[in-house]
């Protein structure tokens, strides 16, 4: 993708695969990220995608894939993550609102 081209699609807005692209090129990639992404073998572990409460998805389509983790005790903490990057940090979420 040529990030200075102008996709849109018909509404005009940019499309959800260049905007996963671009968030790819930006995302930052730690040691204590589940492999591939990190140095961390998985071994069970559970990640982001599996409804842990510190991670926020990103509106819209986005939000399927992405999020922003929240928990201050994170290594992610504040950093947009790709659903199935993890962190030591996991915590179920059992709330029900």
């Amino acid at each position: 993708m040529n990030p200075n081209s102008n996709s849109t699609d018909e509404s005009g807005s940019a499309s959800v695969f260049d905007s996963n692209e671009i968030l790819w090129r930006v995302l930052k990639k730690l040691p204590t990220d589940f492999e591939p992404y990190g140095k961390r073998e998985r071994k069970g572990g559970l990640d982001c995608s599996c409804n842990c409460r510190w991670y926020y998805t990103l509106h819209g389509q986005l939000g399927q894939d992405w999020g922003v983790y929240a928990n201050s005790q994170s290594s992610r903490a504040g950093l947009l993550t790709f659903e199935h990057q993890g962190c030591p940090q996991y915590e179920a979420d059992d709330r029900t609102d």
